[in-house]
């Protein structure tokens, strides 16, 4: 019988992609605030210690998105500098168009399903994975035990046949701590509380490298949230596909790029 195997990844607040999210997302509460009727099409790029905020708005609220970016990056823990260079502009007239009479500002496609297998109703592989990522973030706020931990960090289930098979956890930390000491801390005080029984399972932490304060930040990883131009290759090839289905021509699709981080939890 064919085994079926499949991998979740969810991170924290300080991983440098969700750090975009959530400058993104203050920005659009802080227009909302403002006028409640604002159309907002903002995203953030950043790179070793640079922060880009652009897009188009329609919006009768006045908005510093560059005081916003720097309050949500010190909030998550961050504390090295950023320089932050924001370009936010009214939104295109042949846009707003269509769409000032009530219409949507944006389109996008979204993917996903509800299952049985939790209460959340979401696929238990993902639930597992962001109860992880919640762990760590719950560990670093609130208990003095773990000062060392950063704000960066991820987790991995992967799942065989519905049966937890690997659970991977990174963890951004300062260097006074050992890895051997944040082995056995993780495994007995984030990992079994939330997998339970750990027997036969592969436990990995910070398997490949040390993933210290400057190397988990913004400082350490080029980040940028730009989703839509991945969406729309992937949409490019189910509609080759579902083509070639119904008319038997060749597949003709843009190639995705190398790296598919664009389906992470």
């Amino acid at each position: 019988m064919k085994q079926s195997f499949y991998t979740v990844e969810s991170v924290t607040s300080g991983h440098p992609d969700k750090i975009c999210d959530q400058i993104s997302d203050a920005i659009l509460d802080a227009y909302l605030a403002g006028d409640s009727q604002s159309r907002v099409a903002v995203e953030t790029f950043g790179s070793h210690g640079l922060l880009v905020v652009g897009g188009e708005v329609t919006s009768n609220a006045d908005v510093d998105a560059a005081q916003i970016a720097r309050d949500v990056y010190r909030e998550i823990g961050h504390e090295d500098g950023l320089k932050i260079i924001t370009n936010i502009i009214q939104q295109s007239p042949d846009i707003a168009q269509g769409v000032d009479t009530g219409g949507a500002g944006d389109q996008g496609i979204m993917y996903g399903y509800a299952c049985d297998e939790t209460p959340e109703f979401l696929p238990k592989g993902v639930v597992l994975a962001h109860r992880l990522t919640q762990g760590l973030e719950n560990l670093r706020r609130n208990n003095p035990d773990f000062k060392w931990l950063g704000p960066d960090g991820k987790a991995l289930v992967t799942l065989e046949d519905g049966k937890v098979k690997t659970v991977l956890v990174s963890a951004q930390h300062s260097k006074f701590v050992t890895q051997e000491a944040i082995r056995a801390l993780l495994t007995e005080r984030l990992i079994k509380p939330v997998i339970g029984d750990i027997s036969g399972m592969e436990i990995l932490i910070n398997p490949t490298a040390v993933l210290r304060p400057t190397r988990g930040s913004p400082a350490g990883k080029l980040w940028l949230i730009l989703t839509e131009a991945f969406c729309l290759m992937a949409v490019a090839r189910f509609r080759a596909r579902t083509r070639q289905r119904w008319t038997g021509r060749p597949l003709t699709w843009p190639a995705l790029p190398p790296k598919t981080s664009w389906l992470t939890v």
